[in-house]
């Protein structure tokens, strides 16, 4: 995970290596926009965490987000209330998938910033798949970079 970012090439390019902005020092949500292939964005609230001069989020592998980051890198991330409500403008960027293999340690880490929400969700989830009797699915990791 501390490796370089994926390259980015064509229009959706951001070069990698680039600082993150200030505020993720401060920031407890990220307000992450993906573009539809139309160009409309959908921004999302979600939790995150700095991992050198990346941001990591984890996230189910059937969200819209992963679906519009798969055919696109290009997103834009700013911080946020928890009900999505911007704090600060908009930060052009970059992502990609890690995989789910990688999807374990960013939710090590996304549990570490945020221990009682990210537990109480964990015993919600659990209740929930005793009840419909689901396993629990894979998960996605996604970084972003900036340019």
């Amino acid at each position: 995970m501390n490796g370089p970012p994926p390259a980015a090439s064509g229009p959706d390019a951001v070069p990698p290596g680039s600082i993150p902005p200030p505020w993720t020092g401060w920031a407890r949500y990220l307000l992450l926009t993906t573009f539809r292939t139309d160009g409309t964005p959908v921004a999302t609230p979600v939790w995150f965490v700095v991992d050198g001069i990346h941001l990591l989020v984890w996230t189910g592998p059937d969200t819209g987000k992963v679906r519009r980051i798969r055919r696109t890198q290009r997103v834009a991330v700013a911080p946020c209330s928890i009900r999505g409500r911007p704090m600060a403008p908009a930060v052009p960027a970059a992502a990609a998938l890690l995989g789910a293999d990688l999807a374990p340690q960013v939710e090590t880490l996304i549990r570490r910033k945020y221990p009682v929400t990210k537990r109480g969700l964990e015993a919600f989830e659990a209740l929930t798949r005793t009840v419909s009797r689901r396993p629990r699915g894979a998960m996605e990791a996604i970084q972003i970079w900036f340019g």
